[in-house]
């Protein structure tokens, strides 16, 4: 066998491997030659961040673009004129989320999860919504048309109900 000191740096892996006195193909170069290098560790590369095709700009950063969307005020404001007294508690009655966390939230201590907005949105409906929004998106007044007609559609429903009651008829509307 060769010494390992004595192999010339130039010649390839492969051709060791295929010599006669060669070592076992599974053993590194380094190995083969007798040295073995240390490890060096060079720091990690800055990645480019990544541009979006279509704007040519880099993507937001987090949480960026939701502060600018929801308005926190806004939506205490909607709350303090639909309750002007005990918010926490009247909210709680509607959606079943704890007073305690509304008090929080009007006192500025937190901000509402997105459950929780699912459920006042879910509860108070478009208005509500158009409230938490700092700029009104394009497809809200489409939003509250359609929400309003449908409020005006029950009211009438529950109306013919009630002048059925009275003139003791049978109601043949919607239910």
């Amino acid at each position: 066998m060769p010494d390992p000191f004595s192999i010339p740096l130039d010649v390839t892996y492969e051709a060791l491997c295929q010599s006669a006195d060669a070592l076992p193909c599974h053993a590194r170069p380094s190995v083969l030659r007798g040295a073995i290098q240390t490890a060096r560790f060079r720091p990690p590369k800055r990645r480019k961040r990544a541009m979006n095709k279509t704007t040519n700009l880099p993507p937001q950063g987090s949480g960026h673009a939701h502060a600018t969307l929801f308005d926190l005020e806004g939506m205490l404001a909607y709350l303090r004129k639909s309750y002007p007294n005990n918010v926490g508690h009247n909210v709680e009655a509607l959606t079943g989320i704890p007073a305690a966390t509304v008090d929080n939230w009007m006192q500025r201590r937190s901000s509402p999860q997105r459950d929780h907005l699912m459920s006042l949105i879910a509860a108070y409906g478009p208005p509500f919504l158009k409230a938490c929004y700092a700029r009104e998106p394009e497809w809200m007044p489409a939003a509250l048309q359609g929400w309003r007609l449908d409020q005006i559609n029950q009211e009438i429903a529950a109306l013919e109900r009630e002048r059925c009651n009275i003139e003791s008829c049978t109601y043949h509307g919607p239910e």
